[in-house]
């Protein structure tokens, strides 16, 4: 069992961008349950990083799904944080370059609502 899935399957993870209440901070992680991650950042369930603790609620920016384990998942963090991006317009269109040269699914936040968009559209 790995990452949670059943059967000795790698289960596919996310990484994801998201983005303060007052649109001043952008935070960046990984996660298999996306959902359950968003509860915990914005305090509704134990856990969440403690750099998005000051700024709830949190709502995200961008995902992309289907990355094959956690390696993947944690490579496409590390792109994110430690690249030059920087705000929410620059590292959505970051996210969304990576996810076109993976091949995986950029799902983005949008008002009420998560959309789902093939990688390239």
């Amino acid at each position: 069992k790995k990452n949670g899935s059943k059967g000795g399957e790698i289960a596919p993870m996310c990484c994801y961008l998201l983005e303060a209440n007052d649109g001043k901070m952008t935070y960046c992680g990984v996660a298999l349950d996306l959902s359950k991650r968003i509860r915990q950042h914005n305090g509704e369930i134990t856990g969440g990083a403690r750099a998005t603790r000051g700024r709830r609620p949190w709502r995200v920016v961008a995902c992309v799904v289907g990355l094959p384990g956690r390696g993947p998942a944690q490579s496409l963090e590390a792109l994110l944080k430690n690249g030059r991006a920087s705000g929410r317009e620059q590292r959505t269109e970051e996210l969304r370059r990576l996810a076109q040269l993976a091949h995986h699914r950029l799902a983005y936040g949008g008002p009420g609502a998560t959309n789902a968009m093939q990688a390239g559209e």
